[in-house]
C-alpha cells in the first residue's frame, strides 16, 4: 500500500513538471518550452525523490537483505592463523571443502592475505594447490600477491596494523563426488616469510 501511494504521487510530480514546462511566458508572449535538458533534469529530481521515499519506506533489515541479494554467493570462506615466529617454508595450509555446502559446479577461487607492517617485501609469492577425483593427485597454481605498491604503502584494507588483500586465481570446477582440497604454501627464496597474520581462500560461485 506504501508502495501504490507512492507510485501515485510520483505519477503526479512528473505530470506536473511537464505541464509546468508547457506554459506560455506572459511577459514576453513567447512559448516558454522546455529546454531538453530541463526537462530531462526535472524529470531526474522526480525519480531520485522516488527512490528515496522507497528506500526510508523500507524497514532496515528488509534494505539490507535486498542489498545482500544483490552481490556473490561465497560458498566458502576460511583463513588459517599463522605461527607469530613467520611461515615456513614446510607449513603447508589446507582447506578441505564440505561438499554438502556445494550448491554449484563453478567458482572463483580468491585467495586472501592478512598482514602487518613487519611483511619486508613487495609481494608474497604462493603455491595453490587442488586435488582431482583421486585426492592423491594435485595440481598446482603459482600466484604473486602484490602487497606493497611502487610507492612503497601497503595495498590492502588496513585496521589496527593489520592490511588484507583479495586476489582473484581463476575458476575452479568443484563435484559432490569427492571432497575437494586445497593446499597453500609459499613460494619465496627465504625459509621463513615474517609478518604474514593469516592467509585464506574463498570461493564464490559464478
Amino acid at each position: 500500500q506504501i508502495h501504490s501511494r507512492n507510485k501515485e504521487k510520483d505519477a503526479s510530480k512528473e505530470k506536473s513538471v511537464l505541464n509546468r514546462h508547457r506554459k506560455t511566458g506572459p511577459e514576453t508572449g513567447i512559448s516558454n518550452k522546455p529546454t531538453h535538458n530541463n526537462v530531462q533534469k526535472d524529470l531526474s529530481n522526480v525519480r531520485m525523490s522516488i527512490k528515496n521515499q522507497i528506500r526510508n519506506s523500507l524497514p532496515a533489515g528488509l534494505l539490507m537483505a535486498l542489498l545482500a541479494s544483490c552481490q556473490p554467493h561465497t560458498m566458502y570462506h576460511s583463513f588459517r592463523t599463522l605461527p607469530k615466529d613467520g611461515w615456513n617454508k614446510s607449513d603447508t595450509l589446507v582447506f578441505p571443502i564440505p561438499t554438502k555446502d556445494i550448491q554449484a559446479e563453478n567458482y572463483e577461487l580468491q585467495i586472501e592475505i592478512r598482514h602487518t607492517k613487519e611483511f619486508a617485501y613487495q609481494s608474497l609469492w604462493v603455491v595453490v594447490y587442488q586435488n582431482s577425483q583421486d585426492s592423491m593427485q594435485f595440481t598446482a597454481d603459482t600466484l604473486q600477491c602484490v602487497l606493497v605498491n611502487e610507492k612503497g604503502r601497503f595495498i590492502g584494507t588496513g585496521l589496527n596494523n593489520y592490511y588484507q588483500t583479495n586476489f582473484p586465481l581463476k575458476t575452479v570446477t568443484l563435484d559432490k563426488e569427492y571432497t575437494p582440497i586445497f593446499k597453500l604454501a609459499h613460494y619465496m627464496k627465504k625459509g621463513r616469510i615474517e609478518g604474514i597474520h593469516d592467509v585464506g581462500i574463498r570461493l564464490v560461485e559464478k
